[in-house]
């Protein structure tokens, strides 16, 4: 990258690592210094990040693929993200995030030295980037998806296993003797979405209990999803009264304010379940029963992960399990 810089400015590879370096910088002309700057800035790199790695092939930063439109929102993502910037933090790396609006190619992006390593939030985000290259250089590429369940080889995972836990949350809710359940989920060509439903239905066949089908309604796993599945529910059955079991806590919360509009009680009248566990959950009214998934631990283990394929320490793909938490709070 370094070269890229110097052709730009018409200066050696040299006098551009001497620019960009404090302690060599008054070797070089002032406005030399500025003109690399400038053009370091343009190529949008960080100039505090450049100083010392462009000559190491190594621009310290770590790209993040986002929805703008939904992860800004995000109680979910916000979670895991507490955790990759404390992680940044310590290693003291800079992030990059990377608007989907486009399908990249994942080896042209370390080739052109954009980013050092990525960490995918979603597994539905991997259909942005190809990943046919599974290694480069003989070396495991620094790429992490997070709740990606059984995916692929030649990724990096950190997952909880959605399937135990919503057979977790599925059984609470079944022992405590509720039998009548909506579930708001996704699409179900979402993985997750169909695990999680799976789930409940095995749980619910083993209780001796009959799910039917029209009583999955898509929440489009959003807060105005959640609300609007509230109408849908009503349509299907006006005097329902039972559980809406929610496959993620961002339309547990929509749900709660559809049934505030519509007179309804939590828990009283209807019951609420959420999944994730998101900081907003605690402080719902009614407060969220959810399942907790260790959000930003798991935003940290993943830049720690980058860190060590960087430095050579990780040979091989890492798949590593996190464990989920009931947390029953008043919602159910």
């Amino acid at each position: 990258m370094i070269k890229k810089v110097a052709k730009k400015a018409g200066v050696s590879a040299a006098i551009v690592s001497r620019a960009l370096n404090p302690e060599t910088q008054g070797a070089v002309k002032p406005e030399t210094v500025w003109k690399i700057q400038s053009i370091v800035s343009e190529f949008g790199y960080l100039l505090h990040s450049a100083v010392g790695s462009l000559s190491r092939g190594q621009f310290r930063t770590i790209g993040l693929p986002v929805n703008l439109h939904k992860d800004t929102n995000s109680g979910y993502v916000g979670n895991i993200l507490k955790g990759i910037l404390k992680g940044l933090d310590e290693i003291g790396y800079d992030l990059k995030l990377m608007p989907l609006k486009s399908s990249y190619s994942l080896s042209v992006l370390f080739d052109k030295q954009i980013i050092d390593g990525i960490i995918f939030t979603h597994d539905s985000y991997l259909d942005y980037l190809h990943l046919k290259t599974a290694s480069k250089g003989g070396k495991i590429l620094p790429a992490v998806v997070i709740n990606g369940f059984d995916l692929m080889q030649g990724i990096n995972q950190l997952y909880v296993n959605s399937y135990n836990a919503a057979g977790t949350m599925a059984e609470y809710v079944l022992s405590k003797g509720y039998k009548d359940v909506f579930i708001i989920g996704g699409d179900l060509e979402n993985a997750d979405a169909e695990l999680r439903k799976q789930a409940f239905i095995d749980m619910a066949r083993k209780k001796g209990i009959r799910f039917i089908k029209r009583r999955y309604v898509n929440g489009k796993f959003s807060e105005q999803g959640g609300y609007e599945a509230v109408k849908t529910v009503f349509k299907i059955e006006p005097k329902f009264r039972g559980v809406l079991f929610c496959l993620n806590d961002a339309m547990a919360i929509g749900v709660l304010r559809a049934l505030g509009e519509l007179g309804l009680h939590c828990p009283g009248d209807i019951k609420v379940t959420g999944f994730d566990d998101v900081s907003q959950a605690e402080f719902t009214n009614p407060a969220l029963t959810t399942i907790r998934f260790p959000l930003s631990d798991m935003g940290y283990e993943s830049v720690r992960v980058i860190y060590r394929i960087l430095k050579g320490e990780l040979k091989r793909y890492l798949r590593k399990e996190f464990p989920h938490q009931l947390i029953v709070r008043s919602s159910c």
